[in-house]
């Protein structure tokens, strides 16, 4: 009667997310009853045929504050997230997502849910999964605590130890600001500097992150344009980073979206990097 029962709840339980607590709240309770780590499987498999895998996302993300089933249901994401199915591994980002912004980031879940979300992005291929694997960035580095775990990713990528992920936290970051200056080049992070600088070349010569990582470095020429200190971080950051391996359009992209801004002092930007760049390959 199990199956019938985990079909029924679930496929009967109304889109809404307040209106199916019901349901969420049943498949919970039937899922710590039974102490069994085959019953969240189950429930898996049950949602993604009836095209609910979030409700399957949403009885996870409570069967982790169950003492009984907490060691289990941690364990199924960490084999979920090499499940190459999209909506298997989505489950996996939407919990992770939920443990990492509910509270302050930084405890010991908080570190099982990245180590699930690394493995995640190093497996999937699909586009919209790893924008959403971004998306959960973008709010982790909304709190300190979030932009720290987000820097460590980086620095792991930096050790050969998460290639993607670290490449997907490195832009996270790059959408965090410090009033007019990007928070990456604040002075708190000087001793991580050139794990950053290099981070930031390679994302301008990877052909799969430089779409995303052009629009990120135009957001901060135009946000610390008007603050001299400030734009000197930035150039002094990206002006390496495009005499290097980058790719050709990342350049012309980069100096067509914010070439006219202008400075301070009047000049534009356009003239000041591209000056910038004649020095650097002088030297």
């Amino acid at each position: 009667m199990r199956s019938v029962l985990l079909e029924w709840l679930i496929s009967t339980a109304p889109a809404e997310r307040a209106e199916a607590d019901k349901s969420i709240s049943a498949l919970t309770t039937l899922a710590a009853r039974h102490q069994a780590p085959t019953v969240l499987t189950e429930i898996r498999d049950t949602a993604h045929e009836s095209g609910r895998s979030d409700m399957c996302a949403a009885v996870m993300t409570r069967v982790l504050k169950d003492v009984g089933m907490e060691r289990a249901a941690w364990a199924r994401l960490y084999d979920w997230a090499d499940d190459r199915r999209l909506a298997t591994q989505s489950v996996v980002v939407d919990v992770a997502e939920h443990v990492l912004t509910a509270e302050d980031p930084g405890g010991r879940d908080h570190r099982k849910a990245m180590t699930r979300l690394r493995r995640v992005a190093s497996t999937s291929k699909d586009q919209s999964l790893l924008a959403g694997v971004l998306a959960v960035f973008h709010r982790l580095g909304h709190r300190e605590e979030g932009r720290n775990l987000l820097l460590s990713e980086v620095l792991r990528w930096r050790e050969k130890k998460a290639r993607r992920s670290g490449k997907i936290a490195l832009l996270g970051l790059m959408a965090q600001f410090d009033g007019p200056r990007p928070w990456l080049l604040g002075t708190a992070n000087e001793k991580a500097r050139t794990e950053i600088d290099e981070g930031l070349r390679d994302l301008l010569a990877d052909p799969q992150f430089e779409p995303q990582a052009v629009p990120a470095i135009c957001a901060w020429f135009k946000t610390a344009a008007t603050d001299t200190a400030a734009y000197a971080a930035v150039r002094n950051c990206v002006v390496p980073a495009l005499g290097g391996q980058s790719s050709r359009d990342a350049g012309i992209d980069l100096f067509h979206q914010v070439g006219r801004l202008l400075l301070p002092d009047g000049t534009q930007v356009g003239d000041d990097l591209w000056a910038s760049l004649v020095r650097l390959r002088r030297s």
